[in-house]
């Protein structure tokens, strides 16, 4: 015998529980209303037609189906245009949640930028080549999905690295590290895979490759592991102020390299923030990356608001403090943005392959536009709510004392609450 499947209900916008409130309250007391009508238009010995039908009327102007309309129909115009202009909505909470936002904070990395950054530099420590960092570098980020790190392991593939070709190791002086390198400065072969991989939220990755500890990531990441930054610091500042990442890599706690990507803007971003700016949204821009490396992607995305150098966790902590001064914050974010997706009013996930937990709302295409275009659609639906039961509610009270009175018979009260039911659908759909 099988088993029913138990499919969970989506939660419903708080307006929408109001709206099923109203329409219980109302319902018991149209029903009193009809008891009293009854009651008084019942005379013991006449006939009972006039008392019924009366009655009739008043249970048939206070249908709850007037009120299911205003709510639902509403809500699920605004999930269905979201849509159209590329944000998943999961439910009406959600669409509840993204209508009540004053603040939306981006991420940077694959939100604010492009999914696809690109390697320009490649910087060698003294004592190390250039492939070497390379080579290294790729096998940590092999199995890595931040798009940074994408973007190190394709720059390894055949126009540089394509494999390893040798092992030599150095011993001249203080050379005591293992190169790996070929005469023409390329490799043949394949990239290898990491013996150990770790990746740390907001920080980088940690691998172990060819016996050696590899660490990829900022100079925190580093800097915990037991890595001296100081080497890094004048080479990774002038990238830094071209506007590049720098990705600091480091080979058993010696500093090796720099790897710099660009992260181009994407194109719709100064017009969803500009977007937001006009509907009285304040922006802010939140990313684990250095105020040097980020105030250029601010500057040119017109956002004042800019939260750099913050961990996972911080971001959370930011999050959770920009609603204890009252905004209601939408954050549109990717992994690395996991903390502060949760502990956002209406969390915007910048993919699928989000937890459960923070993918309410998603991101599911590039254009950044559809965040305004939602929030707008949003609070459009939310308002037409309010007035679809303000409407309902009007029609029903008024034509509730002509139903006691006697001067509206139920067909016609039947006719008047089909009427109202359809103007509220068509008015939802608008």
């Amino acid at each position: 015998m099988a088993k029913n499947s138990h499919i969970p209900l989506l939660p419903e916008a708080r307006i929408q529980k109001t709206a099923k409130k109203i329409s219980c309250g109302f319902a018991v007391f149209a029903v009193c209303t009809a008891l009293i009508t009854f009651y008084a238009w019942y005379v013991p010995g006449e006939s009972l037609k006039p008392a019924l039908l009366n009655a009739a009327s008043v249970l048939f102007l206070a249908f709850p189906c007037m009120f299911g309309f205003a709510s639902g129909s509403s809500v699920m115009t605004g999930i269905a245009k979201a849509a159209e202009n590329g944000l998943l909505v999961k439910s009406g909470e959600k669409l509840e949640s993204l209508s009540k936002a004053t603040a939306v904070v981006f991420g940077k990395t694959g939100v604010i930028t492009s999914f696809s950054p690109r390697v320009t530099d490649v910087v060698a420590m003294p004592r190390f080549f250039e492939e070497e960092v390379i080579a290294f570098a790729a096998a940590a980020e092999k199995n890595s999905t931040h798009p940074l790190g994408t973007a190190i392991y394709e720059y390894a593939q055949p126009d540089v690295i394509t494999g390893l070709l040798q092992e030599k190791t150095i011993r001249t002086g203080k050379h005591d590290i293992v190169s790996i390198h070929s005469e023409n400065h390329g490799f043949i072969g394949s990239v290898p895979d990491a013996q150990a991989f770790e990746p740390v939220e907001g920080g980088g990755v940690s691998a172990l490759v060819g016996g050696r500890e590899v660490l990829v990531g900022t100079r925190k990441l580093l800097t915990e592991r037991g890595v001296d930054v100081t080497q890094f610091e004048h080479a990774a500042q002038e990238l830094e102020r071209a506007g590049k990442t720098a990705m600091l890599v480091a080979i058993n706690k010696k500093p090796a390299g720099i790897i710099a990507a660009t992260e181009a803007m994407k194109p719709s971003a100064c017009d969803a923030i500009r977007a937001l700016s006009d509907m009285g949204v304040e922006v802010s821009l939140m990313t684990e990356d250095s105020d040097v490396t980020v105030n250029p992607i601010a500057k040119d995305a017109d956002i004042r608001h800019v939260f750099h150098c913050v961990s996972p966790k911080v971001k959370a902590h930011i999050i959770e403090n920009l609603k204890d001064n009252g905004a209601v914050v939408s954050v549109v974010g990717g992994k690395n943005d996991a903390a502060a997706l949760m502990a956002a009013d209406a969390a915007i996930t910048s993919g699928l392959d989000m937890p459960e937990s923070a993918a309410g709302i998603v991101l599911a295409s590039d254009d950044l536009n559809a965040v305004p275009a939602a929030i707008k659609f949003a609070r459009a639906a939310m308002g037409k709510i309010k007035r679809n039961i303000i409407f309902a509610l009007i029609i029903s009270g008024a034509g509730m004392p002509l139903a006691v009175a006697g001067m509206i018979p139920p067909l016609m009260a039947c006719g008047i609450t089909v009427f109202v039911s359809a103007l509220i659908l068509i008015s939802s759909t608008r």
